[in-house]
């Protein structure tokens, strides 16, 4: 992608004076033209997918990728106004803390004596551009939703307590970690289920997916994410360019990758999933899943955060 290209790439977050106007948003949106591609998760059936992947197990990735994908916003000041900040990110770990003071939002309102001090640490990737206008300073928490439908229909929160920006490639990383924390193990313990199973059906999915004599052809792409900020949304792609950004050795590299426009505002942190794409687990900053970051209307392709891969 050339400079003149990236000058035309403008971040998705979703920005609003009003913390949800899904409906407005959506009317306002001038990227109508790709919603039909986006399908809620009730419609998304393995039909959707292109033929050569109807007989893989990507539909239940899919339906594990839609577990884990959360909704994420936080309130902030801009010239005197009070505005909302909408994206989306993906839980990419989650770890049991004991014996330490939980860092959720009530627990840090309350004194020290009635905080948790069992809790559970949940990563969320995202990318960074979600989180450009988030006050660490200002004692506002941002706020993870799971599994999001609505707001008449809000089932679990998580409180963000800190930001992390992966700056190994200075102004070009787009990649971000936000930690939550929780003390609802019902929610914890299923989630921890869902990642073993999304990381033994990638595993699966990449071995189908090399024993295929056309499989340099096979390309796939799937976004998981909340456009708008409304409800969850599914978008299929069945092309897209890799661009390499940076050696890591170990016969690791950063990586971008670049496709069609199917993304809105408030799509910016969504994962990816990309098949034949091998990646090492999900490591802090090294082997993580995509984020998506970025789209432009202009050029008519959105762009991810950078990632690793061999």
């Amino acid at each position: 992608m050339d400079n003149q290209s990236r000058d035309a790439v403008c971040t998705q977050e979703e920005i609003s004076n009003e913390e949800y106007r899904y409906k407005t948003n959506l009317r306002n949106c001038t990227n109508r033209s790709v919603h039909s591609k986006q399908f809620s998760v009730e419609h998304f059936k393995i039909k959707k997918l292109p033929k050569e992947f109807q007989i893989s197990p990507l539909e239940d990735l899919v339906t594990r990728m839609t577990k884990l994908t959360v909704r994420l916003h936080y309130s902030f000041q801009e010239n005197d106004m009070h505005k909302f900040c909408l994206g989306s990110g993906f839980v990419q770990r989650v770890i049991q803390k004991n014996g330490s003071l939980c860092p959720c939002q009530k627990c840090s309102d309350s004194s020290a004596g009635q905080r948790e001090t069992t809790w559970f640490q949940l990563m969320i990737s995202s990318a960074s551009c979600v989180f450009s206008r988030f006050d660490s300073n200002a004692k506002k928490y941002a706020t993870a939703d799971i599994e999001f439908r609505g707001y008449e229909e809000i089932k679990r929160k998580v409180s963000i307590f800190k930001v992390e920006c992966d700056k190994s490639v200075g102004e070009e990383s787009d990649w971000c970690v936000c930690f939550g924390a929780s003390h609802d193990q019902e929610l914890c313990f299923k989630l921890m289920g869902y990642l073993d199973e999304f990381e033994a059906l990638q595993k699966n999915l990449y071995q189908w997916h090399r024993q295929k004599e056309n499989a340099k052809d096979l390309k796939l792409m799937i976004i998981v994410g909340y456009p708008h900020g409304g409800h969850m949304k599914i978008s299929v792609l069945e092309s897209y360019q890799r661009e390499h950004i940076k050696d890591l050795g170990n016969g690791q590299a950063l990586c971008r990758y670049t496709y069609g426009a199917v993304t809105c505002p408030g799509s910016s942190g969504s994962p990816l999933y990309i098949c034949g794409q091998p990646i090492s687990g999900f490591g802090y900053w090294f082997g993580h899943p995509n984020n998506h970051a970025r789209g432009s209307k202009e050029k008519g392709f959105s762009c991810t955060g950078t990632e690793c891969g061999y």
